[in-house]
């Protein structure tokens, strides 16, 4: 009987890991990647008007510095993530501020905030405000 306990208490566990881990992946899954190389940003997930979408930004150096980002609207495609995920960008309805609450970079997770430089226009072009751990 003791036996049948301890096997039963390994297979909770088990599976309990084995739950914690998927979750951590579906998680990663939905933070922004920014590649330093090419300053493009692959946006699986981000949420606008309670639907889900992704995009991909692409980077502008300027002065020196990466600073701002567009992207095209063929590149915006309905995204397959739960609109509540905690990963997932929002962009703002009102604004077009674009706030990136998980980004992969240098191996490290951040958060960036980024501000339109048209707000309320179809242009979808931002500027870097602020971006750390």
């Amino acid at each position: 009987m003791k036996h049948i306990r301890i096997c039963c208490l390994l297979m909770t566990v088990g599976f309990l890991a084995g739950s914690g881990v998927a979750f951590a992946q579906d998680s990663d899954a939905a933070c922004a990647k920014l590649d330093k190389d090419t300053l493009t940003v692959d946006l699986p997930c981000y949420v606008s008007g309670g639907k889900t979408y992704s995009a991909m930004l692409k980077g502008e150096i300027v002065n020196g510095l990466a600073g701002k980002w567009h992207t095209d609207r063929s590149s915006i495609v309905q995204a397959d993530f739960v609109p509540d995920n905690k990963a997932c960008a929002v962009l703002s309805a009102t604004t077009n501020d674009l706030k990136l609450n998980c980004v992969l970079s240098h191996g490290k997770v951040w958060q960036a905030q980024l501000s339109a430089k048209y707000p309320g226009s179809e242009q979808l072009i931002w500027g870097l405000e602020s971006y750390g751990p």
